[in-house]
């Protein structure tokens, strides 16, 4: 992937009487330690991450970064009274900040901008359409544009110690506006593989917010390339790296924990448990899920499928609920509604004895497929350069293609009457995740990557950003 590899450390955060402390060995197995909170004191001021409130990833890293003593705050354009069940930090509504000239100005551009995009909606929908595919909406650029006045200055007002934006899309360009601030921005699959793809004015302010920060960190390789390629970001500001899985959380139930969960869920005890392991979207495959897993399930009796609901599932979880109450199936599916808490995945994925991801597009490395690969499922996912790169790593899937019911129908008859074929999967995959995808190594390694941005600002010296071929 032209030269593209993992941001890997064989560092672990310990806890210490002084705090965290960051254990890192090298080859020779010889240790050396540095404590991970004085990357970031919360006396010298906050770390920001801009990213929607309701998606459980900001609260995720704001719950590892505070367990280091970081002082975090996520700062959104949605009102400070969203209620989400996984909330961590404080959630900031940046909406209307700023001096008066800016919110005119803001507003302005607004409406010149839907005007614009409005127009090239019909004039590019053709375009529109293929780079949707199977999301099937097309997300509008005008109102990420307009926060973008907001946000920016509400950060920059915050003084914090850097600014780490969530997806690139809905607020890269108010990250690329933090000026004068240490820039992280994550990238998304959908981001860069589809909606920057979507109109000409997508693009240009994709592109930009990609090349006007100072890191980026997409969670695949494949995308850093493609992102270097198609973007024209050096090669030195991109750095990939994945979460990975918290190991703590994510790994096999025993046998007697097993049947207190599935009795909790209504699930026999003896049953073979499939789970869906990405959220009911089209996108993700959804419906060559269902119908694999219904024809699966009129083949063997002893079968048990798990469907995760969240955020834009509703109505597609609705006509499933429906399709199997026709079936006459109903009872052998476990729909989970709305937004759960993570450690109730990792339940379902600790007893799951084959996962599947079915995902259409490109896209980062999926955070669910390693995390139900270190909880112990067998794994089916979409074939891809990704997952196909982290074979030689140990990493182990029936690969199938997109859309291919078939493919997957097969690869679970394959996986269910082989339970040999499962056990020796899933512990190599768990042996990969551990080697690989720690969730502890891979946020000391972010931090050390942040942290080495930082340090270029307070000597004055931060990379010129732009185009590939500016330094």
């Amino acid at each position: 992937m032209d030269g593209f590899r993992f941001a890997a450390t064989d560092c672990s955060p310990v806890a210490t009487p002084q705090g965290f402390v960051a254990r890192c060995e090298d080859a020779t197995g010889a240790g050396t330690a540095s404590c991970v909170g004085d990357l970031f004191p919360a006396a010298q001021g906050p770390v920001v991450i801009l990213g929607t409130p309701q998606s459980m990833f900001p609260h995720q890293l704001a719950r590892q970064w505070r367990s280091y003593g970081m002082d975090v705050r996520i700062v959104s354009h949605w009102p400070a009274t969203v209620d989400v069940p996984f909330s961590e930090a404080p959630v900031l509504d940046a909406r209307g900040h700023g001096s008066f000239l800016r919110r005119a100005v803001a507003r302005f551009t607004l409406q010149a901008a839907r005007r614009i995009e409005a127009r090239l909606l019909k004039t590019q929908a053709d375009r529109a359409r293929r780079a949707v595919g199977q999301y099937e909406n097309v997300l509008e650029i005008s109102e990420p544009i307009e926060f973008a006045f907001g946000l920016s200055s509400f950060v920059r007002a915050l003084k914090p110690q850097f600014v780490f934006g969530m997806e690139a899309f809905s607020y890269g360009l108010a990250t690329a506006w933090c000026a004068g601030l240490p820039r992280i921005l994550q990238p998304w699959g959908g981001d860069v593989y589809l909606f920057a793809n979507t109109t000409s004015l997508a693009n240009l302010v994709v592109t930009h917010a990609l090349r006007r920060v100072d890191l980026l960190v997409p969670g695949s390789i494949a995308a850093g390339a493609y992102i270097q390629d198609r973007f024209g970001v050096p090669k030195e500001r991109i750095q990939p790296l994945t979460y990975g899985a918290d190991l703590r959380m994510f790994s096999r139930a025993d046998d007697d924990t097993r049947r207190q969960i599935c009795a909790r869920y209504g699930i026999p005890g003896d049953s073979l448990i499939v789970m869906n392991v990405r959220r009911f979207l089209p996108l993700w495959g959804a419906e060559v899920a269902l119908e694999a897993f219904v024809r699966f399930a009129r083949a063997r009796s002893d079968v048990h499928f798990v469907l995760l609901g969240g955020a834009g599932t509703e109505e597609g979880m609705a006509r499933a609920r429906q399709h199997l109450s026709e079936q006459g199936i109903a009872d052998r599916f476990l729909l989970l509604q709305g937004d759960r808490p993570l450690a109730e995945c990792a339940q379902l994925m600790s007893v799951a004895d084959i996962g599947v991801s079915l995902m259409y597009n490109a896209d980062m490395r999926s955070a669910s497929v390693c995390q139900a690969a270190a909880a112990g499922a067998a794994m089916i996912v979409s074939e891809g350069a990704e997952f196909r790169s982290l074979e030689p790593l140990g990493f182990r899937a029936a690969f199938v293609s997109p859309g291919n019911v078939e493919e997957v129908l097969s690869a679970l008859h394959r996986f269910a009457d082989d339970p040999e074929l499962r056990r020796e999967s899933a512990e190599s995959n768990r042996r990969y995740v551990e080697r690989h995808e720690d969730w502890d190594k891979n946020h000391v390694r972010l931090l050390e990557l942040i942290a080495g941005v930082c340090r270029r600002y307070r000597r004055g010296r931060p990379l010129r950003v732009g185009r590939q071929g500016r330094r």
